[in-house]
Parts: structure tokens; sequence; C-alpha cells
């Protein structure tokens, strides 16, 4: 902080000369043990667990201005001092309307209100009606905007005068004016002036306490503000002061600056008080510094802990039966539980509904026909599914049975447009019939023996690290007044969030499955490009059909087979459950009952599954303050 010299500083809350100021240390000392004791229990975890591991991881903005319908860029004040005590202001303040329209503004002086006169306000085309506290709505200084006005920027000259606003010492004069109060949106710069009506000298660098013939400067407000004091004149600026901050500047000139002097001498407390408020600001300084510091090496600690219990127990283990990248066999799982165990027990509605469709119509309950729909600009492929009749045996899952009910509803023909149509104006019921289909389909999952399993003892100890991380970083903020607080806490619930997820583990069954259905979509991708030629049965290359439909490479599979087995696509009896689009190749239109499922699952599920003050006290004597500016 500095004030009483020539040359700009950091202020803070306050700025002076100040000499024989008690030493300061950073209070770092006492809100480290909550960060040392969490970094200690989790420097205790990692110990526990790494060994095991290796055997079988302010520039403040003016950002609740968003929220408001306009925000003050600017707010530039000078308060020139008379020599019988007088203060006469000239604000300019820039404001900037979102929206709109608005018609007036507001200019508060809280308490000091009856200590203004002479109030004026004008735009850059001139002056503008005034209306006074009497007879305003808002009971404070009003103005009136030339013409109603929305999303604009625009500037305002405020003048008016202040009586009563100086502390008359017998060896200096003392003015406090809290120019900007609590009351407003935030402001992008604001520069606070105050002149003096004879030639003062700025204090020196070592200025002696009781040198009454200098002029000081303090400013009082958010920590990264600046003073300057030069001859006769007092200025200190700030960057993006957040809302509710105010902004205050003092300045202790000699008495016989002014006509009126006091009686008792001033300076030894007043320079007592602005110490006190220097190392205040010293510790609030510290305490941000700190609060900051110990947030960011919380988030460390947590990711290191969570960190070394992955090491230990979040990685998966490996399949004991695939050995390279490719499986070559037909999977034992119906379609729809092959890939929700690779998703890891998570339906995906839409490639479940094609996958099993298509595996019931290669199983010969139903057949498919792709068919081309003329339309304005592109035209689009739909299918149409028909029931074949064929009784219902206990091989048809409970699942399977449930789409064919959906799909058909008692009848024994029907289009994958007709399909949508009914499901987008029978929502609830489709819905529900479509829940019921994933349920099956879970159900099915779990019987088969498939199922993620947790670590209780790991997922206890992340519990722990999260449960610290909440508790250190409200701790922090306590004492600091800086930090994450309660944002701790949700953060430390993010953290579970994503830390238990790699904790838990699928199983082996569920690990020898997934790897299998990995394998065989990795193959149904690339085997057109494999060097080994591709052999099998007609049935087994059905099967791949099915299995490409539900695992999303439909389209991959049958270019392949067009490169490289074209006498297979030839063959009359190959696939004669799919009937392709009129005109087209064999398996046109084909890769588009993904699209088909895609569809009539989403069809099925609903849509949704100002005021600002300042103003000034007088700190035993002298000030000024209280006031804003609003906008209505």
């Amino acid at each position: 902080m500095a004030g009483g010299e020539r040359r700009g500083r950091d202020v803070g809350t306050t700025g002076a000369v100040l000499n024989a100021g008690t030493p300061h240390g950073s209070r770092f000392a006492h809100i480290a043990p909550a960060v040392l004791l969490a970094a200690a229990a989790v420097g205790a975890i990692a110990a526990l667990l790494l060994p095991a591991a290796a055997g079988p991881g302010t520039g403040a903005t003016t950002a609740s201005a968003a929220a408001t319908s306009f925000r003050i860029e600017s707010w530039e004040a000078t308060a020139a001092l008379r020599s019988d005590g007088r203060m006469f202001v000239t604000e300019r303040l820039t404001y900037v309307f979102d929206g709109g329209p608005f018609e007036s503004r507001i200019r508060s002086f809280g308490r000091d209100a009856d200590q203004i006169d002479d109030f004026a306000a004008a735009d850059p085309a001139g002056p503008l009606e005034v209306i006074p506290p009497e007879r305003s709505i808002s009971g404070d200084w009003e103005w009136k905007l030339r013409r109603p006005t929305s999303d604009a920027r625009v500037v305002f000259t405020l003048t008016y005068s202040a009586t009563d606003v100086l502390g008359y010492g017998s060896d200096v004069t003392d003015l406090e004016w809290t120019a900007v109060g609590t009351e407003h949106p935030g402001i992008g710069f604001a520069r606070l002036t105050v002149t003096f009506p004879t030639p003062l000298p700025p204090a020196p660098e070592g200025v002696a306490d009781d040198d009454a013939t200098v002029l000081r400067g303090f400013a009082h407000g958010p920590l990264d503000g600046r003073v300057e004091v030069s001859t006769s004149t007092v200025t200190a600026t700030w960057d993006d002061v957040d809302a509710g901050r105010f902004l205050e500047v003092r300045a202790v000139a000699p008495a016989t600056a002014f006509t009126i002097v006091g009686g008792e001498p001033r300076l030894a407390d007043i320079l007592a008080e602005e110490r006190r408020r220097q190392r205040a600001d010293d510790d609030a300084r510290d305490d941000r510094r700190d609060g900051w510091l110990l947030s960011a090496a919380l988030a460390g600690i947590a990711a290191v802990g969570i960190a070394a219990l992955w090491l230990v127990g979040g990685r998966e283990g490996r399949s004991r039966e695939v050995q390279g990248e490719y499986w070559r066999e037909p999977l034992d799982d119906p379609p729809a539980v092959a890939l929700t165990n690779l998703r890891r027990g998570t339906v995906d509605e839409g490639h479940v509904i094609a996958g099993t469709l298509v595996d019931l119509a290669q199983r010969g309950y139903l057949r498919i026909v792709g068919e081309t729909e003329e339309r304005f600009g592109p035209d689009r492929t739909v299918h149409r599914y028909l029931w074949l009749g064929k009784a219902l045996g206990p091989e048809v899952r409970p699942f399977e049975r449930d789409l064919l009910e959906m799909v058909f509803r008692g009848t024994t023909e029907t289009t994958s447009e007709e399909l949508n149509d009914w499901a987008r104006s029978n929502q609830t019921t489709a819905k529900k019939m479509l829940d019921g289909i994933s349920a099956g389909v879970m159900g099915e999952y779990r019987a088969r023996g498939y199922a993620d399993e947790s670590n209780g003892r790991l997922v206890g100890l992340l519990v722990g690290i999260c449960a610290g991380v909440a508790i250190a970083a409200w701790l922090v903020t306590e004492r600091t007044g800086h930090g994450v607080g309660w944002w701790g806490v949700a953060i430390a619930a993010a953290l579970f969030g994503v830390g238990a997820r790699p904790l838990s583990s699928r199983n082996q069954a569920s690990i020898e499955a997934a790897a299998k259905t990995e394998g065989l979509k990795k193959y149904l991708e690339d085997f057109s490009r494999l060097e080994d030629a591709p052999v099998g049965h007609l049935i087994l290359w059905e099967r791949y059909l099915v299995f490409a439909v539900a695992l999303g490479v439909s389209a991959d599979l049958v270019r392949g087979l067009n490169a490289r087995l074209p006498g297979l696509l030839a063959d009359p009896s190959f696939g004669t459950w799919y009937v392709p689009v009129h005109g087209g190749s064999r398996f046109d239109g084909f890769d588009r009952i993904e699209t088909s499922g895609t569809s009539l699952a989403s069809a099925s599920t609903p849509s949704n599954s100002g005021n600002s003050g300042g103003g000034a006290s007088g700190g035993g004597g002298g000030g000024f303050g209280g006031g804003g500016a609003g906008a209505r």
C-alpha cells in the first residue's frame, strides 16, 4: 500500500506511508494443519496401496452484472474541496444497457443524502430532468433519460455539492469519501480523485509520523487498487470491481489548507487507524493467497489419492480366452445382452431394437423388406416388417416377446415409419413398453452372471478421501475467507462420482464376454482387409449380419461381403429373411435398420424424460458517503 508519494503503488484496502509498523508474517500456519492432515491421510493411503499396485492413480469480474439489465463500465469521480470545507463533485458514469427500455436512473447517497445540494445530470446531448428525493419513486435522486433506452452505451455526467464532509483537527484536516457503496452490479474501471484548494506537497517516503505539513492519501476497498499522491491531489483506481464492494478515498491535509481549524490533534490517531487497517489488509491478502493455494493443493491431494486407489483396484482384469484382437466365432449371448455387457450394464435401446429384430428375422419369426419412400428431396429407405406366423416357443426370451408385441400390436404387417408415428402419438404407452424391453434385457444380463463389482475396501478409502477434501476445503474457506468453500463439498461429491466408477470392475464372466464381443466387432469391421481368406457356412455369415447390426458395424460388413465374398451374396438361399430395396443389390438398405431402431427409441421417449451505493462517513468528524447508481 502506498500514499503520500508521487509514484503509484498497489494499495489493497488502504494506502499510506506508515513508519514503525508491526512486522507481519503469513497466517498460513493457522490454516495449514487442516490441509496437512488431509495430505498425511492421503499419503498414508498411498503408502499402503502403491506397494500392492506393484504386485498384481482474483481477477474479479463483474459476473453478477450479467444477471442484471445494466452494467457500469466505468465510474470516474472528482471531488474538488474548497477552503471553506465544501466539496464539489463531478462524476462520469458509463452505463451499458442490456435490454430495456429504461427511462430513468438513480443516484443514492444513503444516510448522507441531506448533505447534497445542487444535484444535476446530463448526457452528451445536454442537461437532463432531475427528480429530487422528495418526489422520486425510489426516495433518492433520479434523472430521466432523454428517451426510452435499450441496448445502448451512455455516458452520464453528474454534478453536486456536499457540506459537512471534513473532520477538523488542530494539526490536520481529514476527509473520508466513500464514493461508491455496496449496492452496485460491479464496475469495470473506477477512479476517485480528490483535489485541494492550496498547493500541498505529497508526503515523501519515510516521512515522520508527526509531520503535519504534507498531504497523505489512503484508499479502502478491493485489495488490488492503487493510490497515488501528487501535489494537492490524491487519486485511487481499481479495475474489475466485484458487485457489492465499496470504494473509498481518505485524504489527510495540513489544517492550514482550510479556514476552519479544530481544537484537538488528529494525525496520530489517523495513522494508528490506517496502520491497523494495513495489517488487516496484509492479513487479507495472505488469506486470499493461502486460501486459493491450499484449495489447489487439496485438488492435487485428491487426484493423487484417487490415482493411487485406481492403481490398486481400478484396473480391470484381462480375458483369458481372447488372446488377439479378433474373435471369429458367433457369440453365445443374444445380441442385445452382448451389447449391454460391452457397455457395462447400459442398455442402448436403439441398437437393442435393431439387433433383436434382425435376430428374430434370422431365426424365422419375421421378414424385413427394404422399401424406398419417394418424397420431395432425397428419397429415403424404410423397412416393412412381416410376421411369418411361427409359434413363439420357449427359446423366445421375454424381452424378445415384448419387442414383437410393441412392433406388431396385434397386426401381421407394419413399417418403420408407421411404427414411429404410433410411438410419437402414444408416447406414454410406447415408453412403458420400451422400458419393459430394457428391463428384460437387464434381467437376462444379470441371469448370465454379468455384473460390475466394487472393491468395498477401496471405495471406503475413496469415501474417506472425498470427506477429507470436503472438510478441509470448508475449513480453509472459514479461516481465510477465500477458496472453494462449500464448492469443495460439491467437488468432493463429484470426485466420488468420478472415482467410484473406475473402482468398479467387471467380474471375470463379464470380462470374457466383453472381450469376445469387442473382438467380433473388430473382426466384422476389418475382415475384408485381412490377408487370410474368410471361410464359413451360410448360417455363420447370417449370424455375423445379426451381430453387426447390434454392434453398429453392419455397413462395414456389407461392404466387406461385396468385396471379398460376392458369391455368397449371390446365393439365393443366403439371408432370405431380408429383402433388399427394389432394384438394389442383395443387402441394399440393410444398414439402415440400425437407424430405424434408433428412430423408434427416440420416438418412444418424451423430449423432457438494481441499485449501487457510495457515500461518506466522518472518521471522528470528517467524511462523506453512502450512495450509488441504479436503474428503472
